[in-house]
């Protein structure tokens, strides 16, 4: 039922709405263009969080795909219709578990927590 369906689309949130809206929807679109910017932030969000996600095609994902136990779905942020084709394949298709493959919240944390010399001591 289309009644059902809210789509969010927040420019800039700070970091506490960022998080609390991958959080509260299902599917969670990248659709960065190569600005320079980096999208690494929320596509690792929504990865952790277990969301399904859609990414533009750009250096970003290259940088992310090695690191996944699966592809994520894809379009070409110069065609509309790829746009429009991914977010219909990502709604019907089952639900793809993606995922980091040997990182976590807890490991990202372990990692950071031993950079600042702080290990274990937590």
């Amino acid at each position: 039922d289309n009644n059902d369906r809210k789509v969010y689309i927040k420019i800039s949130p700070d970091n506490q709405t960022l998080i609390s809206l991958v959080k509260s929807v299902d599917i969670v679109l990248v659709p960065y263009f190569e600005t320079g910017q980096s999208g690494s932030g929320i596509a690792s969000l929504a990865i952790q969080f277990g969301k399904r996600v859609i990414f533009s095609d750009t250096h970003l994902i290259k940088e992310l795909e090695p690191f996944l136990n699966e592809r994520p779905n894809l379009f070409d942020v110069n065609l509309d219709e790829s746009l429009i084709c991914a977010i219909r394949e990502t709604i019907i298709e089952p639900e793809k578990k993606i995922s980091f493959k040997s990182h976590s919240f807890k490991s990202n944390i372990d990692v950071y927590l031993k950079s600042m010399g702080l290990g274990k001591q937590l």
